[in-house]
């Protein structure tokens, strides 16, 4: 069965812009049902640079500078992405977070096949 597709085509400039901006559209997906529309727009810088170069302290120095966010307000974007449930807390040491499942394989889809041009479909249910 054949299914009409509404096209919109998005140019960006780099592997971070194009993360950000996914997120942007996921986050208005996965938490629409928990009242919340959209992320951040702050919080969406940080989780584009953990999606790109992976949590951790070098990651978080990284953010802190380039973003120039201090520690206490990293702290607490980190502690909204994981209420959102984009990081993870880990289950043998609570201080150490990870990326979840579900943006390691829009990362694995969008950043690491190595076809450049990709859909992202997304079915609207009645």
């Amino acid at each position: 069965m054949n299914k009409p597709v509404y096209i919109n085509k998005m140019k960006v400039n780099s592997d971070l812009d194009k993360i950000d901006r996914i997120i942007s559209i996921f986050s208005i997906i996965k938490n629409g049902n928990l009242g919340v529309t959209h992320i951040r727009k702050r919080c969406s810088e940080v989780l584009s640079y953990y999606i790109l170069f992976g949590y951790g302290a070098e990651t978080r120095k990284l953010i802190q500078n380039s973003l120039s966010i201090t520690k206490e307000n990293l702290h607490a974007i980190n502690s909204e992405l994981t209420g959102l449930g984009y990081l993870v807390k880990d289950s043998n040491n609570f201080h150490n977070k990870h990326i979840s499942e579900e943006l390691l394989r829009i990362k694995e889809y969008f950043l690491e096949d190595a076809v450049k041009d990709k859909l992202f479909l997304i079915q609207v249910i009645e």
